[in-house]
């Protein structure tokens, strides 16, 4: 790896229903945690530039009690990505993530 990845950090939040819930019942805030990672003076290593979401939070209203879980899910960046390029990134992982949990969107 080289010694000088810079780190940004992100979030991304989404409200989904869990595909076996009641569908009348209010769907829940799912927030993720991640972050990026590049390279500054060795933008072609073969790690290249990837994100990583570590952390969910789940919580029906903004005063309900919060459940954070760990999740590791590590992504790449698109090579040749705008200055969107690592939001997207995280929010198409965010996404899948969301799907393999079988949670879909509200």
């Amino acid at each position: 790896m080289p010694t000088d990845y810079t780190r940004q950090v992100a979030a991304r939040s989404f409200h989904a229903r869990h595909e076996e819930a009641d569908p009348k019942s209010p769907p829940v805030e799912i927030a993720f945690a991640g972050e990026y990672f590049w390279s500054p003076t060795k933008p072609e290593h073969r790690f290249g530039e990837f994100g990583r979401i570590y952390a969910a939070t789940f919580g029906s209203t903004p005063e309900a009690t919060r459940y954070v879980i760990n999740v590791e899910s590590i992504f790449h960046l698109p090579p040749d990505h705008d200055n969107d390029g690592p939001r997207r990134a995280l929010d198409e992982e965010a996404r899948f993530v969301l799907e393999s949990m079988r949670y879909r969107l509200a």
